[in-house]
């Protein structure tokens, strides 16, 4: 089995810390970290090295802690907490690196660039990003998450990912952290941005009128207008029940248009039909 370390991990970001104790917290997950943020000085912390991993047993605790074994005791007992905080601060830069970028890039209105970030910006990225990464053999847990088979949950890597994203901004600035957040996220923006991903606001919005007891045949899109040339084409469709518009979007294809329609159906309730 091949030993992880630390400088693997920041050979994969492409970043250097100044403080190693920063990416240790923002890979320590909840579920061992409580037990870390108790008063270092009265919490004794005995390390015992078991093939590729470290467990370590506290004192007052008869649970088992498994850390990645290049994670060492002196940095390990002064981690405070967990990495929830640094999932919080992380979470902030990861949205205002994004919007930086989108405000930058595009001309798109309030509206349209909160739709791409929200795409760009969810859970599945973070876990495709963190999956790259291979940070969840990284993660600290305890031996109950880890049988549980915590490694591989969706929301722990998700966490993960934005608290060392936190944890960059805190040792190196904000410019690191633009630096390893458009780097992590560049496959992802440009899909987004191409079109290639989008939420599937029609699926919801013919859900929800079967939720209501409404026949989901009824529901029909229709072109409004079409504008420019026919490499360039802005589509303006909208969503109808029973003959009545209910939404109406525009976009860079068709399904794309189809899409905003259903989205600003399902923002307005869809007039009386819902």
């Amino acid at each position: 089995m091949e030993v992880l370390t630390k400088k693997d991990l920041e050979m994969k970001l492409g970043y250097r810390f100044r403080d190693i104790t920063y990416l240790e917290e923002a890979l320590t997950h909840s579920s061992c970290g409580a037990r870390s943020a108790l008063k270092s000085n009265e919490t004794r912390v005995d390390n015992i090295l078991y093939g590729n991993i470290s467990l370590s047993v506290l004192n007052n605790s008869s649970e088992l802690i498994s850390y990645p074994r290049g994670f060492s005791r002196r940095s390990r007992s002064m981690i405070s907490s967990n990495n929830e905080r640094l999932e919080f601060l992380g979470d902030a830069v990861l949205d205002l690196v994004i919007s930086e970028h989108l405000f930058r890039r595009l001309v798109s209105e309030e509206g349209e660039l909160t739709r791409l970030r929200a795409l760009i910006v969810c859970e599945e990225s973070l876990v495709i990003c963190g999956k790259k990464l291979g940070i969840g053999e990284y993660i600290s847990l305890s031996a109950g998450e880890e049988k549980s088979g915590g490694r591989k949950k969706k929301s722990i890597i998700a966490d993960a990912v934005e608290a060392v994203i936190g944890a960059v901004f805190i040792d190196g600035g904000f410019e690191n952290a633009r630096k390893i957040v458009l780097k992590l996220f560049k496959y992802r923006i440009e899909d987004v941005l191409d079109g290639k991903i989008y939420s599937d606001y029609k699926s919801k919005l013919q859900e929800l009128l079967q939720e209501n007891k409404k026949n989901g045949r009824l529901l029909e899109y229709r072109m409004i207008s079409e504008k420019g040339p026919d490499h360039d084409k802005t589509f303006n469709i909208g969503v109808f029940y029973k003959g009545e518009k209910i939404g109406q979007g525009t976009g860079r294809t068709k399904k794309e248009a189809e899409q905003n329609a259903a989205m600003q159906a399902l923002e307005h309730g869809g007039s009386d039909v819902f």
